[in-house]
């Protein structure tokens, strides 16, 4: 029985150091984690003080910066509603575009009471193609647009691919990817000035994106070092 124990200490004691460097090494490990974490969670508490705090004592002036004007697509409901909203509490116009005229007057009657702002609003179905832009670009003219939010999306029913009908698959690829390219040349076509543009994707935590747009995104965020413009472009 001695024996056994005697042979066991010995075991330990010979292993010993071994453990000892594999603690210090855990103990680097877990420095450099608990690091990264506390490094993350002060990075979201100051990035959430500096929007929901600093924002509103320290406010842009954005009509000062961009323009008096702000165009939102698909503006009537949801994230696009808000944002015509946000942009309105900040003292900008806004122009409203979107596919129902009632819901249109209605959210800019909404707006210009509440925010003191004007707006003006464009019915225009995204679906048809290129014979809705004509109509908008009319409503650009005369305009100090400086703020263009690409909002417009349609959602598409799962279904397999062969029961979609044709006319469908038109109308997805005319609201979700040529309303994106065809918003931003009608907005950048201006002379160059500081401006600002933000792409919110159609539901891409459901779907794949399209290499269309993952290939015309990284391109179209290099355009301001490109063309030596004021432009900033976001995309969500």
């Amino acid at each position: 029985m001695d024996a056994v124990v005697d042979s066991a200490k010995l075991l330990f004691n010979e292993f010993l150091p071994y453990w000892r460097r594999a603690e210090g090494a855990l103990a680097v490990v877990g420095f450099c984690y608990a690091g990264s974490v506390a490094i993350s969670l002060l990075w979201q508490v100051t990035n959430g003080v500096r929007v929901h705090f600093w924002s509103r004592l320290w406010k842009k002036d954005l009509v000062g910066k961009y323009g008096k004007w702000a165009v939102v697509t698909g503006s009537t409901d949801g994230i696009g509603k808000s944002y015509a909203k946000e942009l309105a509490s900040k003292g900008m116009n806004v122009l409203l575009v979107s596919r129902t005229k009632a819901k249109l007057e209605r959210v800019a009657q909404e707006i210009s009471s509440k925010y003191g702002v004007e707006t003006d609003i464009v019915q225009a179905d995204f679906s048809e193609g290129r014979s809705v832009y004509g109509n908008i670009a009319e409503h650009l003219k005369g305009k100090d647009i400086g703020i263009l939010v690409n909002n417009v999306g349609m959602l598409v029913t799962p279904r397999l691919f062969l029961d979609i009908p044709e006319d469908d698959i038109w109308a997805y690829a005319s609201v979700n990817v040529a309303s994106v390219p065809a918003m931003d040349s009608a907005h950048t076509s201006k002379p160059c000035k500081p401006s600002w543009i933000l792409h919110i994707p159609t539901y891409p935590h459901t779907q794949r994106i399209s290499t269309t747009y993952a290939t015309y995104i990284p391109y179209f965020l290099h355009l301001p070092t490109k063309t030596g413009s004021g432009l900033s472009a976001l995309s969500r």
